[in-house]
């Protein structure tokens, strides 16, 4: 969809941001501001207009301009392009990856082929997340002793198991010190009626909703707790709309270990419960997979020799990404001690909270 009849601009908007021409990237973005608002528009066409805008309105911030003071009129538009989706005033991670379109459509910030690899492997891994929060809902309201229980463990481990692969290509095809110096800037915050909104990097991704069902609703940490509520905005309603539930409900972790704490061996622990012990440990350890990987790229794009930044877009800190992976490792332990070594799942042992390496 193209409602601001932007195509041809938004791909030359590598070729101005290269040559930091501020005045054009400027006059593109007002010339693309649709002069009657956009009550006309459906809410695709709302998603598809946020996309676009939101292309200039971060190469106007990685060139130190503030958009809605460079454009009159863009304030109000993107306050209501906002409620139409409700969504937050700027574009996020689910219009910069997933609503973007392939091909010689494609918008970009660079036009680098790193950065179409970037795009491309995030829309790979929301697609799947949306698949995983549907099994997570579906877990949240199931018992260990149930023989779905670790049918959908097993199926939402598969589902993780993309971000994972993500991770690889990404480490692969895309060099730390591009993402650090060349794509980072271009996801600044920007300031929309008199608040602040981060741009549309990884950290929107919300993987922690599939967290919360897991280990993360009474097993998390303060620091973790802040992150979510912060990214919680950017994530797409259909899939925030859960927050409330799974915030106030059990975990997985905890179910399985309070089903575990019934029994005083491993032979009379019934083989579902079993299964589904195991099924959580290999869940969890999809997960630190993904994040082992993760922390190692991270601390190579923000490596003080490489990037210029300490932290991604939305604060997200390496040592926020250290802590959350210890946390998935420690849950871990929360249940498994109480199988034998002989049947436990646990592969891994945990590293204190707070370690390095």
């Amino acid at each position: 969809m193209d409602p601001l009849s932007a195509d041809g601009v938004c791909l030359r908007l590598p070729e101005m941001n290269a040559r930091k021409d501020v005045g054009a990237i400027t006059r593109a973005l007002a010339g693309i501001l649709p002069s009657g608002g956009v009550s006309a528009f459906s809410e695709e066409d709302c998603v598809a207009a946020m996309r676009d805008l939101g292309g200039f309105l971060g190469s106007l911030k990685r060139h130190a301009v503030q958009p809605v003071d460079a454009v009159p009129g863009l304030e109000e538009v993107l306050v209501e392009l906002g409620r139409r989706t409700r969504m937050v005033p700027r574009d996020t991670v689910h219009h910069y990856s997933e609503f973007n379109p392939s091909g010689p459509r494609r918008r970009m910030y660079t036009g680098d082929p790193q950065e179409d690899c970037l795009i491309g492997v995030t829309q790979v891994s929301l697609t799947q997340l949306s698949g995983a929060v549907e099994v997570c809902r579906r877990l949240s309201v199931s018992d260990p002793g149930q023989a779905e229980f670790p049918v959908l463990l097993t199926e939402l481990a598969e589902k993780i198991g993309s971000f994972d692969v993500a991770m690889r290509d990404v480490a692969r095809k895309i060099d730390p010190s591009f993402f650090g110096r060349e794509l980072r800037p271009y996801f600044e915050d920007i300031q929309v009626g008199g608040a602040t909104y981060a741009g549309p990097a990884g950290s929107q991704v919300p993987l922690f909703l599939v967290d919360l069902v897991v280990w993360a609703s009474d097993h998390g940490s303060e620091e973790f707790d802040e992150f979510r509520r912060d990214a919680a905005p950017y994530a797409l309603p259909h899939l925030r709309v859960h927050l409330p539930a799974w915030e106030r409900a059990p975990s997985a972790v905890t179910k399985v270990s309070r089903a575990l704490a019934g029994y005083r061996s491993i032979e009379t622990t019934p083989t579902v419960l079993r299964d589904s012990a195991g099924a959580l440990a290999a869940t969890l350890r999809t997960l630190v997979l993904f994040r082992g990987k993760h922390l190692t790229y991270a601390r190579k794009a923000y490596n003080g020799a490489v990037g210029l930044y300490e932290a991604g877009s939305g604060g997200g800190t390496v040592d926020l990404l250290r802590e959350i992976l210890d946390l998935t490792r420690h849950n871990i332990d929360l249940f498994a001690g109480s199988l034998s070594e002989r049947e436990n799942p646990r592969k891994q042992t945990r590293r204190p909270l707070g370690a390095s390496g």
